[in-house]
């Protein structure tokens, strides 16, 4: 299996060929080291990496290795072929699967992923294909309303359609998903158009604000049964137990959380165990936003509602997220939110999501930054084992945003500002 990160080799331009610290193609050693590529001398941070991967990668595949098959989809009859996957296995959420939350605070249906089909991803000028023995589908850019991966999946989604998900057996869904970015920004661009987000949704332009919602005074805290509260703690103990095998945590401004109750938390999302660190050392009742394929089997289903998740699309907007977090807001449990919306290829903060700023307007309610530092080099989207790394987390001060004073691109600068180093921000 090739490299879901690094899918494009700075020396030879060949695509998913780095594997096992070599490139199978120019026979390139390299090495990956916390906070770098490293190949014949040269060190190249992964921003840097990311960055020069995006501009160098070509909408266009050279036939190369495909030549048989490229042959066969780019005939009189199909003039237009840009490029033609590997083999590759397309799921869809067909299935759908009850949830349940903790304390009855929500109940809802969610879309979870089944295969449909093998076959072959075909990238057209107006739109694309997936096609195989037994399975032809053809999608045009006009009907995209995301694009995005999850976990190791290609996702997009088809307006009135539930979700996809491609599996790439020997290629990158990341890469599939800059590749598609790019033909959509060339799709609009013939109407003077530009994306300026993909995920959750493909908009061209901020929103204004709804109306925002009154202010939550909380009932009576209420907790899970003692034997759920029981078996949270004993797991909230074992989480401990292993990160501090890896890590070693400092903390700043903790004494922040005491002063509100509620409150909504935002945080950087730099690793997959970014919930667990926080509910593990600084606050073990915060109910974060999870992606709703988390909750697709039955065990972690009630690891997460132990840990008071609330299930989230990353593929659309979702009202229905809006409804439980006020549900939990008025239980005086606070939420934990990801702005970025997917933790970070790369390390570097991503642009925060629209719908975000929006819903934090929205809320009203006292907002808490979390910096979490140096947790990428612990654990980065694309690797397999986590490593030992010393990691800070920074409670900065509250605040609330109030609607109709600042523009929602001028909030999420502000929001953005807090989780950005000092020279970023002088630039």
């Amino acid at each position: 299996m090739a490299h879901d990160f690094f899918f494009l080799c700075p020396v030879c331009l060949a695509e998913d060929s780095i594997q096992h610290s070599r490139c199978t193609v120019c026979k390139t050693q390299y090495k990956f080291k916390n906070d770098q590529l490293v190949f014949k001398d040269q060190h190249w941070s992964f921003p840097d990496y990311f960055r020069w991967a995006r501009e160098n990668l070509k909408i266009k595949r050279e036939i190369g290795e495909n030549k048989e098959i490229f042959a066969e989809f780019s005939g009189s009859e199909s003039p237009d072929v840009l490029r033609v996957s590997n083999q590759a296995k397309l799921r869809q959420g067909l299935k759908k699967v009850n949830i349940s939350g903790p304390l009855g605070l929500y109940q809802r249906e969610l879309e979870m992923p089944r295969e449909i089909g093998e076959g072959l991803l075909v990238f057209l000028n107006q739109g694309f294909s997936f096609r195989g023995d037994k399975i032809m589908l053809t999608f045009s850019f006009q009907d995209i309303t995301c694009v995005t991966t999850n976990s190791h999946y290609f996702e997009f989604k088809i307006k009135g359609e539930p979700y996809y998900q491609i599996d790439f057996l020997e290629e990158s869904p990341l890469k599939y998903e800059l590749l598609l970015r790019k033909l959509l920004l060339n799709y609009y661009a013939q109407d003077n158009k530009t994306p300026i987000e993909f995920q959750p949704r493909v908009i061209f332009q901020t929103r204004e604000y709804g109306k925002p919602a009154n202010f939550i005074h909380p009932q009576k805290e209420t907790d899970l049964s003692i034997h759920s509260r029981i078996l949270r703690s004993i797991l909230l103990f074992i989480l401990r137990l292993f990160f501090r095998i890896y890590l070693k945590i400092e903390i700043t401004g903790r004494e922040t959380l005491a002063l509100y109750s509620p409150f909504v938390c935002v945080l950087n999302h730099q690793s997959i165990f970014d919930p667990f660190i926080i509910l593990a050392f600084l606050s073990p009742r915060i109910g974060f936003l999870t992606k709703s394929t988390s909750f697709s089997k039955g065990i972690e289903r009630y690891f997460l509602k132990l840990g008071l998740s609330i299930p989230t699309t990353r593929h659309q907007t979702d009202p229905e997220v809006i409804r439980h977090i006020i549900g939990y807001l008025n239980q005086g449990i606070p939420v934990g939110i990801f702005p970025e919306g997917e933790r970070s290829w790369d390390g570097h903060l991503q642009q925060f999501k629209h719908s975000v700023v929006r819903l934090l307007v929205f809320l009203r309610q006292p907002i808490i930054p979390i910096k979490i530092e140096n947790a990428f080099p612990f654990m980065p989207r694309w690797a397999k084992f986590p490593r030992r790394q010393n990691i800070k987390l920074k409670v900065k001060p509250a605040f609330c945003l109030v609607p109709d004073i600042f523009s929602p691109n001028d909030y999420r600068i502000y929001l953005e500002s807090f989780f950005k180093e000092e020279h970023e921000l002088v630039a």
